[in-house]
C-alpha cells in the first residue's frame, strides 16, 4: 500500500510516498521530489513524537529514505523537513508490519533506564539469524538464516548500508563457512564463502573485513587446530595477515588448558584498535587474551593462562577461564568469564592493568541471581555512560548494569533461543 501527504508553505507542496520495506516490515520507506534544491531531513517517531532523525540529504538529491529503528505494529507519523528554514515540506504516518512468526521478543525487567539506543546480536535457536533489539526488548530489524547453521557475529557496516554476519555449521572444527551480508532494507543478500571461518569479525578501516579462520598443523606429531587471520576483500579474496603458528613460537601443546577440546587455541573474539594497530584476541583453551601488531605481527602482552604477562591480584578465582567477550576500558579490561567444567557458572569480571609492574588487579564481578553458566559465548560492552551491557549467551538473557554494579535492566530471550555476541548501536544509520 502507497500513502501520499501533501504540505504547503513557503515551498511548493510536494508528495511524499510511504511504503513499509518488503523483507522487513518495521522499516517505512520514504520517497519524494524536492520543489528546488533543498537540503532536507526526516523527523519521524511513534505515538506523535518526531524526536527520531534520519540522515539529511544534500541539497540537489530529490527525497529517499529509510526510516530505521522502528518496532512491530506500531504507527509511526513523520515530517519531511527543510533544513535551513526547518519547514516542514511533507508529514504523515504510516503503520508497521507485523513480526514474523517464528521471532520473539524479550521480555524485560526491571524497567529502569539502563541504556539506549540499540544492540545488534544474533539469534541461536529454533530461528537462526541477526537481530536488533530496542531498550523495550522488541526486535527492530531482522534476517532469517538457515535454522541449521549458527549464526556468532553481526556487525553493522561503517557506512550503514549493510548488517554482516558469520553463518556457520553447528561443529567444532570448521572446514568452509561464510560472510553473509544483508542491505539495511533487507532486499539483498551476498554470500562469501571463506576457509576455517568461524566466531568473529571486524570491519577494518579500508573496508576489508578481519576474520578468525582455523588452521591446523602436525605439531611435535600432534594435529593441533590453531587460528589464524585473515583480511578478506569486497570480492571475497583474502589475504593471512597472522598466524598462531607462524607468530605465537611460545605457544605450544601444553598452553591448551582444556584438554577435552579438539580446538588448540580456539581463538573466539577478534578486536582490532586503530590508533595503536593492534589486534586483540581471546583465546578460549589458553584462558587468554593477547595484543598483536599488526604491522610486526609479534605479540606485544599477554593476560590470563600459562604464558601471562600480568599478574592477578585479589581474585578469589584467580583469574578468567574459557572467556568470551571482553572490552578494554581507560584503565584496565572488563571480561565476560565463562569459566569451564566443573565450575556451574559464569561471570562479569573487571580488573585494573598496570602496564609498569605488569600486574592486574581485580577490581569487581558480578553474578546473576540464580546463577547462570555458559559455556559458550558470551559478551560484554562498556556504554559511555559507564553502565555495562553483560549477554549471557546461551542461557538467552542480556543484563545491564550500572556504574556500581547493580542490575537496572535484564532482558530474556524466549524459550529455545540463546544469543550472540552483541553490538551497541546509537542507531541503525552510520556510525
Amino acid at each position: 500500500m502507497i500513502l501520499l501527504f501533501l504540505a504547503c508553505g513557503r515551498y511548493p507542496e510536494i508528495e511524499v510516498q510511504a511504503t513499509l520495506s518488503e523483507d522487513i516490515s518495521t522499516i517505512v520507506q520514504l520517497s519524494w521530489v524536492n520543489p528546488e534544491s533543498l537540503s532536507t531531513v526526516v523527523h519521524y517517531g511513534v505515538e506523535g513524537d518526531t524526536s527520531l532523525h534520519s540522515p539529511t540529504l544534500a541539497a540537489g538529491e530529490n527525497g529517499s529514505m529509510n526510516l530505521l529503528g522502528l518496532a512491530p505494529d506500531q504507527e509511526v507519523s513523520f515530517q519531511v523537513v527543510e533544513v535551513e528554514s526547518e519547514e516542514v515540506l511533507g508529514e504523515g504516518s504510516i503503520t508497521t508490519g507485523t513480526m514474523p512468526g517464528t521471532l520473539r521478543s524479550l521480555e524485560t525487567g526491571p524497567a529502569k533506564d539502563c541504556w539506549d539506543g540499540l544492540i545488534l546480536t544474533t539469534y541461536l535457536g529454533a530461528a537462526v539469524g541477526p537481530i536488533v533489539l530496542n531498550p523495550d526488548g522488541k526486535l527492530v530489524w531482522w534476517h532469517e538464516e538457515n535454522p541449521e547453521l549458527l549464526a556468532t557475529r553481526a556487525r553493522l557496516s561503517a557506512d550503514g548500508k549493510w548488517i554482516t554476519y558469520i553463518a556457520t555449521e553447528r561443529t567444532t572444527v570448521i572446514d568452509t563457512a561464510e560472510l553473509v551480508r544483508v542491505s539495511i532494507d533487507g532486499s539483498t543478500e551476498e554470500r562469501i564463502e571463506i576457509p576455517g571461518l568461524h566466531h568473529d569479525f571486524v570491519e577494518m578501516p579500508d573496508g576489508k573485513l578481519a576474520v578468525l579462520s582455523q588452521d591446523t598443523r602436525s605439531i611435535d606429531g600432534q594435529e593441533l587446530v590453531g587460528d589464524r587471520i585473515l583480511e578478506v576483500a569486497e570480492d571475497g579474496t583474502f589475504t593471512e595477515v597472522w598466524n598462531i603458528f607462524d607468530d605465537w613460537t611460545e605457544a605450544g601443546p601444553e598452553t591448551n588448558l582444556d584438554d577435552t577440546s579438539p580446538n588448540w587455541s580456539h581463538a573466539n573474539v577478534l578486536h582490532y584498535n586503530e590508533a595503536e594497530d593492534a589486534w586483540y584476541l581471546s583465546f578460549r583453551n589458553f584462558n587468554s587474551i593477547a595484543k598483536v601488531g599488526r604491522s610486526d605481527r609479534q605479540v606485544q602482552w599477554v593476560l590470563g593462562g600459562v604464558l601471562s604477562d600480568f599478574s592477578i591480584e585479589g581474585d578469589e578465582l584467580n583469574g578468567f577461564e574459557g572467556q568470551h567477550g571482553f572490552e578494554l576500558t581507560d584503565d584496565g579490561i572488563v571480561i565476560l568469564d565463562d569459566r569451564t567444567p566443573p565450575s556451574r557458572f559464569s561471570r562479569m569480571v573487571e580488573y585494573g592493568l598496570d602496564f609498569t609492574d605488569m600486574k592486574a588487579t581485580f577490581k569487581s564481578e558480578y553474578h546473576p541471581r540464580p546463577e547462570i553458566a555458559t559455556t559458550v559465548l558470551g559478551d560484554v560492552d562498556r556504554l559511555e555512560n559507564g553502565n555495562t551491557l553483560v549477554m549471557f549467551s546461551t542461557a538467552g538473557q542480556l543484563n545491564c548494569l550500572d556504574g556500581s554494579g547493580e542490575l537496572q535492566w535484564q532482558g530474556t530471550g524466549a524459550a529455545a533461543y540463546a544469543m550472540g555476541y552483541i553490538q551497541h548501536l546509537d542507531n541503525l544509520y552510520a556510525q
